[in-house]
């Protein structure tokens, strides 16, 4: 371990005189298991890196799965679990971006969710960004590629709620197509065994009207905060016998 300022590096060896075993830390950055990390000190050397991890999870999605990934990050951490995410907003993009995301990687578990990008309809060009056939097929290749390449669980979590009235911008999103598009993804889920994480029925049970922020798609600090604790929860229980 060599110190340089007020950090340490720590590398995946042993360091000698030195229990850092079930201890926790925050992590400044990105952080992958077996790769060299940056841990600054807080007073007494006490902490977790993601290189003691036990599992790992990979989070593939928009940026509201960005955001309540880096909420469970901390306690996902503290029980050994690392989570890295892959921003992948469309069922095209996720196709088209998990040749290069998961090869030579082994997650214990992969949650993943596209659709809000999907469901957007421009009025201009008097079309959704993905119909929803094509998001039957498209979501139906990612299934198909994760189950081909992988032996994580999966998981899907369903797309959260929209306010309709909320969205100002030059395309719009409405309540009834995201459940249109979630009904699909749940039929290819079922049909392939794959779990579901109902994150739309969390926002909805708790009140989409405090949880969804003024742009009517992203969560408010409540709203991510009832998202990780599913999430969380959800993890734990999947890979509790793992």
């Amino acid at each position: 371990m060599k110190r340089i300022g007020s950090c340490y590096v720590v590398s995946n060896q042993p360091i000698k005189g030195m229990n850092i075993q079930g201890t926790y830390a925050r992590i400044s950055g990105a952080t992958m298991r077996g790769v060299v990390l940056w841990v600054r000190l807080q007073g007494e050397i006490d902490f977790r890196s993601d290189e003691l991890a036990s599992k790992t999870v990979f989070i593939i999605g928009d940026s509201i799965s960005e955001g309540y990934r880096r909420q469970a990050a901390e306690s996902l951490l503290g029980v050994g679990i690392a989570t890295e995410w892959f921003s992948g907003g469309s069922s095209a993009q996720i196709l088209a971006g998990l040749p290069e995301w998961i090869p030579s990687k082994q997650p214990d578990l992969i949650q993943f969710n596209c659709g809000l990008h999907d469901a957007r309809y421009f009025d201009i060009a008097g079309t959704y960004q993905q119909p929803i056939g094509n998001y039957e097929l498209l979501l139906g290749g990612v299934v198909r590629w994760l189950q081909a390449n992988t032996d994580a669980e999966l998981v899907w979590a369903t797309t959260t709620p929209v306010i309709e009235s909320r969205i100002t911008l030059e395309y719009r999103r409405s309540a009834e197509d995201v459940l249109a598009y979630n009904a699909v993804a749940k039929n290819i889920m079922q049909d392939a065994g794959i779990s579901i994480l109902d994150l739309h029925g969390v926002i909805d049970g708790e009140g989409a009207t405090k949880n969804i922020s003024p742009d009517g798609v992203h969560m408010t600090d409540s709203g991510y905060a009832v998202l990780a604790k599913a999430v969380l929860d959800g993890i734990n229980d999947r890979l509790a016998g793992r």
